[in-house]
């Protein structure tokens, strides 16, 4: 094994588990495999929506904002499915 990233440098990300990381020139190929000691414990996640929309009333304009929130319950385990995405930086200027 050349590295491993780290338990901490997973987040949730629009809804999903993930962990940006740049690639070295020595990295041939990415194993991804599951963490046992994970499996099992729980997460709790608050998710929340916000939108603005903006009224006319005759030469008046109200912003009115409005979300929701609600709360979501998960479980870590070996089941669902595993997307790997690769992609390259963009060339500094």
């Amino acid at each position: 094994m050349v590295r491993e990233i780290p338990r901490d440098s997973l987040l949730f990300r629009n809804g999903n588990v993930s962990a940006l990381f740049r690639s070295h020139p020595d990295d041939s190929y990415l194993l991804v495999a599951s963490d046992p000691d994970t499996v099992g414990k729980t997460a709790d996640q608050i998710l929340e929506t916000t939108r603005t929309d903006v009224i006319a009333a005759g030469t008046v304009y109200f912003t009115i904002h409005s979300g929701t929130d609600r709360s979501r319950h998960l479980v870590y385990s070996h089941n669902g499915s595993v997307e790997v995405t690769l992609s390259p930086l963009p060339q500094a200027h």
